[in-house]
């Protein structure tokens, strides 16, 4: 399915579930390649995103860049 929805499509983009609450989100960069981090003012922390980055990195997908919400 994601394969018919890809050579439809320039870009698709996924939702996932924090990566504090469960890994799916992980998994699911895993088979994209390309991830955005979404980080909280004053509840998400550096070394906690960056930690988050290096893993990312380790299973091979880059990290295009990271959101910060104000809430």
């Amino acid at each position: 399915m994601l394969q018919a929805l890809d050579e439809q499509h320039d870009l698709l983009i996924f939702d996932a579930p924090a990566s504090s609450q469960c890994s799916d989100g992980l998994h699911v960069a895993a088979h994209c390649g390309l991830a955005v981090l979404i980080a909280q003012r004053n509840v998400s922390s550096l070394p906690r995103l960056l930690q988050l980055s290096q893993g990312l990195g380790d299973l091979g997908v880059r990290v295009a860049g990271t959101v910060l919400r104000e809430s």
